[in-house]
C-alpha cells in the first residue's frame, strides 16, 4: 500500500507569500523612484549648465566709447531697448564667427553671433521635448523662468521670426507659454507680471505666435485657454 503525502497550503503560507510580494513591489517602486529622480536631476543639471554656458559665452558684442568689445550673451539680453531686424543689417565677421546687429540706437549698439541664435533654438527644442515627455516638470520650468521668459520680451520673438521663420520659433513660444503657466501654478507672481507687461506691449504682433502654434497638441488646448485668461 502506497503512502501519499499531501501538503496543504495554510493561511500562514499565503500571508507570507503575500507579504513577500508586497515587500518586493514596494522595494521596486522605491528603487524606480530613486532612479527616476536621479535621472531627472541629471537632466535638469545638464539643461542649467547648457543655459549658463551659452549665457556666459562671450559671443556677443557691445560698443563702448566707440569701440566694439566682446561681451557675454547675457549682457545683450537686457530689456532697456528692443531688438531690431533689418534686411540690410550690419554684419561683423570676427575669428570666423558671424555677428548680427541687434540694437543700433544712440545708447546701445550691440551684436550677437549666429551661434548664440542657433544654440538658443536647440535649447528650447530640447526643453520642449523633455517637458512633453514628462521628464522635467512644471516646477522646473518655473525655476528657469529668468532664462526662458525674457526670450518673449524686447521684440526678440519678432527678431527670431524674421531671421528664421515663424515655424522655427514655435518651440520657443511653446516653452514660454508652459513656463508662464507653471509660474502661475506655483504662485511665481514676479514672472507672470513680467510676461504680462511685455506681452501687452506687443500683443498684436505676437498673439499669433502663441495661439496659432502648430506644436501645441490637442491635450495642450486647455493650456491655451489658461494663457488667454492670464493675458486678458
Amino acid at each position: 500500500m502506497d503512502i501519499q503525502y499531501i501538503r496543504t497550503i495554510t493561511a500562514s503560507d499565503m500571508i507570507t507569500w503575500l507579504l513577500a510580494f508586497v515587500g518586493g513591489f514596494i522595494a521596486y517602486l522605491v528603487i524606480d523612484h530613486l532612479q527616476t529622480t536621479m535621472e531627472r536631476h541629471n537632466v535638469i543639471t545638464d539643461i542649467e549648465n547648457k543655459i549658463n554656458e551659452l549665457f556666459c559665452n562671450k559671443i556677443a558684442k557691445a560698443k563702448k566709447n566707440g569701440v566694439l568689445e566682446s561681451v557675454m550673451v547675457r549682457t545683450v539680453l537686457h530689456d532697456f531697448s528692443d531688438w531690431s531686424f533689418q534686411k540690410d543689417m550690419e554684419l561683423e565677421v570676427v575669428d570666423g564667427q558671424r555677428f548680427i546687429n541687434i540694437r543700433k540706437d544712440e545708447k546701445y549698439v550691440e551684436f550677437i553671433s549666429t551661434q548664440a541664435l542657433h544654440e538658443s533654438l536647440i535649447l528650447f527644442r530640447r526643453i520642449e521635448k523633455l517637458y512633453k515627455s514628462k521628464i522635467i516638470k512644471s516646477i522646473d520650468l518655473s525655476d528657469l523662468w529668468r532664462e526662458i521668459i525674457p526670450y518673449g520680451s524686447s521684440r526678440r520673438l519678432q527678431f527670431f521670426e524674421q531671421y528664421y521663420s515663424q515655424r522655427d520659433i514655435e518651440s520657443i513660444t511653446y516653452v514660454i507659454m508652459e513656463t508662464v503657466l507653471a509660474c502661475n501654478k506655483h504662485k511665481n507672481d514676479t514672472a507672470v507680471d513680467y510676461f504680462k507687461e511685455h506681452y501687452s506691449r506687443q500683443k498684436e504682433e505676437v498673439e499669433g505666435f502663441y495661439f496659432k502654434n502648430t506644436r501645441i497638441r490637442l491635450i495642450d488646448r486647455y493650456s491655451l485657454s489658461k494663457l488667454k485668461r492670464i493675458v486678458k
